[in-house]
């Protein structure tokens, strides 16, 4: 059985082993040939943020928000919601046995908190540190690209590290008050990050990269 996370830029395909998780391939959305002759061979479940990967990729059975438990789901416009924040929280939260809160730091990054009771609470969106790269080499070309790590002084006394303090440490600065927003209301939540990008913030709680996969399984059952 293989595993599909179809994400704002790419599909993560990923198959079950005896002590984990094993990624299997990745393809983006404009590139899915490849994927289509595996699902001829082998059955697939999924979950999507994206509409028309759903319709270009029928035979796969997509988990879909009206699969979501209403009384886990403390949230306003369900029918709104990006079912992969869920399904990660799921998967942490049973996991760990705890409330958590999951930081996804893919193209957009995702902070959502699920109390002890695996009810969803709701969360932050915010751009993917990948968004906030482009963006600013987009609109203003001349200023150098830099490395993702902190500056060596501060204040930056150099281009480079003032690039550094206000890309990396200003998007983690973000993530980091969100977390501090969230522990107000569940002080005891377990802070879980996965995520493409989930290296660069490695410090600000457990990186568990397979944890939408966790939570898909388990719910696909």
């Amino acid at each position: 059985m293989l595993y599909l996370d179809a994400g704002n830029t790419h599909v993560k395909v990923a198959r079950p082993t005896t002590d984990g998780w094993e990624i299997v391939s990745r393809y983006r959305h404009d590139a899915l040939e490849g994927l289509i002759e595996s699902l001829e061979l082998e059955p697939a479940s999924g979950c999507s943020v994206v509409d028309a990967i759903m319709d270009t990729l029928p035979t796969v059975r997509w988990l879909r928000r009206t699969d979501l438990p209403t009384h886990r789901l403390d949230y306003l416009t369900p029918q709104t919601l990006g079912i992969d924040r869920f399904v990660a929280c799921h998967g942490a939260w049973q996991e760990l046995g705890t409330a958590v809160i999951v930081v996804d730091a893919g193209t957009a990054a995702t902070i959502d908190l699920m109390d002890a009771e695996g009810v969803f609470q709701g969360g932050v969106i915010m751009p993917g540190l990948g968004l906030i790269e482009n963006a600013l080499h987009t609109q203003a070309p001349a200023l150098p690209s830099v490395p993702r790590e902190l500056s060596s002084t501060y204040p930056p006394k150099s281009t480079v590290d003032a690039l550094k303090a206000g890309l990396v440490e200003s998007w983690t600065a973000g993530i980091i008050h969100h977390i501090r927003q969230l522990h107000a209301f569940s002080p005891e939540a377990q802070v879980v990050v996965t995520g493409a990008d989930a290296s660069v913030i490695q410090t600000l709680g457990e990186v568990r990269p397979f944890v939408l996969f966790d939570g898909l399984r388990s719910l696909s059952r």
